[in-house]
C-alpha cells in the first residue's frame, strides 16, 4: 500500500481544507509525531493525549516557565508582558495551582449553573440571529461561531458592552505567540502589543 508523506506545515491549504485526513493520516502512522517546522510534538492518539494530561511531573503546562529558561535576563524584559499576564492563566499552571482555580471554576459550571444561564444564551443567540437575517447573509464563523462565545463570556464577568472586534484583535496578536504564525519573526512583538493594549482596554 502506497503511503502518502505528510508534510509539517499544518497550515497548507491541502491541510486547511481536509484536516481530518490528514489527523487520521498521522494518528495511523505516526501517533507521536515530532513536527520539524513549529518544533513540537503532534499528539494524535487517545491514550497518549490522556497519559500526557494525567502527568504534569513529565509534562509541564508551564510554558511560561520553559520560555524563561530558553531567553536571555535582557530578551526576557523585551517580553515581560507576556510573563506578567499569561504566567497566571490556568491552561499555564500545573498543580496544585490549577487543580485550586479549577475547583473555583468548577462551581460557575455545575449542571445547574449552566440550567440558569440558558435565558442569557438564548437571548444572545436570538439577537445574533436576527442580525444575520436583516443582513440576508452570514459567515458562519465569523458572524456565529466567533460572536455567540464571546457575547456570553462578556455576560458571565460582567462586561457586555465591551468592544467585542478590538478584544478578538487584542486575541489573535496574542495567539501568534503560541502557534498559528510560529515562522512570524516578529511574534513575540505582536503578542506584547496585543497583550498590553487588552490589560489597558480592560484596566
Amino acid at each position: 500500500m502506497e503511503t502518502t508523506v505528510l508534510k509539517d506545515d499544518l497550515m497548507t491549504p491541502e491541510v486547511i481544507a481536509d484536516p481530518h485526513s490528514y489527523y487520521r493520516q498521522l494518528r495511523e502512522t505516526e501517533r507521536v509525531h515530532w513536527n520539524e517546522k513549529w518544533k513540537g510534538w503532534v499528539l494524535t492518539g487517545y491514550k497518549e493525549c490522556v497519559d500526557v494530561l494525567r502527568d504534569p511531573d513529565h509534562f509541564s503546562s508551564d510554558r511560561m516557565g520553559y520560555l524563561a529558561n530558553e531567553l536571555s535576563p535582557k530578551e526576557q524584559e523585551e517580553i515581560a508582558p507576556i510573563f506578567k499576564v499569561l504566567k497566571y492563566w490556568m491552561v499555564f499552571r500545573d498543580p496544585p495551582s490549577h487543580t485550586v482555580l479549577r475547583m473555583l471554576l468548577n462551581k460557575l459550571f455545575t449542571p445547574v449553573a449552566i440550567e440558569r444561564y440558558r435565558p442569557m444564551v438564548r437571548k444572545i443567540v436570538q439577537k445574533t440571529l436576527d442580525r444575520v437575517i436583516d443582513k440576508g447573509e452570514m459567515e458562519v464563523v465569523r458572524d456565529f461561531a466567533y460572536d455567540i462565545p464571546m457575547a456570553v463570556i462578556l455576560e458571565l464577568i460582567g462586561a457586555p458592552d465591551l468592544d467585542r472586534e478590538k478584544i478578538k484583535e487584542w486575541s489573535e496578536a496574542i495567539g501568534v505567540f503560541f502557534f498559528i504564525k510560529a515562522d512570524e519573526p516578529k511574534r513575540r512583538e505582536i503578542a506584547c502589543e496585543g497583550i498590553t493594549a487588552l490589560v489597558n482596554y480592560i484596566e
